[in-house]
């Protein structure tokens, strides 16, 4: 079990109410994980109901932002633009 599975499963455990995806991105933030470490994890811990699959490039690509993220308040993220909101 890698380093990052096993935060999530620690995560999982303690908050059973969230989502695997959610689990996911708090286990990598600010523990600079690499984009093939998340990218296989994303696709082995995350439930493929907790994200549409054409968007799955784009959220990937938002945790490993995630991961770079150093307690800081200005990092910018893109928003998923699903369609389903009018911008």
């Amino acid at each position: 079990m890698t380093k990052l599975e096993m935060s999530f499963r620690a995560l999982e455990k303690t908050n059973p109410y969230w989502s695997s995806f959610t689990c996911l991105a708090v286990a990598i933030i600010g523990k600079d994980f690499g984009k093939m470490a998340i990218g296989q994890a994303f696709k082995n811990l995350v439930e493929k109901d907790d994200y549409d699959k054409k968007d799955k490039d784009v959220i990937v690509s938002n945790l490993v932002k995630l991961t770079s993220l150093k307690n800081s308040t200005n990092s910018k993220f893109e928003p998923i633009n699903t369609g389903v909101y009018k911008t």
